[in-house]
């Protein structure tokens, strides 16, 4: 597993956005218990929130709108956590792999970094029982 540190504000719509280009919302099953891709995980002293990714891959749908992660992925452009060309990199991306099959870590901008367990249980992410 690696664990990728997003801002709590646009964890949710990249996660659903991940989610949405399998199974676009014309192809959801109503039954469905979430609209998530992959768990996440909360800092439990300064709240920093992180996507928990195996190594899963699947085929991006065929209906995959691209709108749900554009916009995730211009908030992070105009924050700063990815450049223009990166953005771009990640929408070409969305739109070139219609019907492929994708490793889902790949809807991860390049540019933010993979941690290992390891990592976030040394900073505080994984307080022993009874902490």
């Amino acid at each position: 597993m690696l664990y990728y540190i997003i801002d709590d504000d646009l964890i949710d719509d990249l996660n659903r956005g991940m989610m949405r280009s399998l199974r676009p919302d014309s192809k959801r099953d109503p039954d469905d218990v979430t609209d998530l891709y992959a768990s996440i995980v909360t800092h439990p002293v300064n709240g920093d929130t992180a996507l928990v990714m195996d190594d899963g891959s699947h085929t991006v749908h065929l209906q995959a709108q691209s709108m749900p992660l554009a916009g995730v992925y211009n908030q992070m452009r105009v924050r700063g956590t990815i450049d223009m060309a990166e953005r771009d990199a990640m929408m070409d991306f969305l739109t070139d792999n219609k019907g492929e099959v994708v490793v889902m870590r790949d809807f991860i901008p390049p540019s933010i970094p993979a941690n290992t367990y390891e990592d976030l249980d040394a900073a505080g992410w994984f307080p022993a029982q009874g902490e």
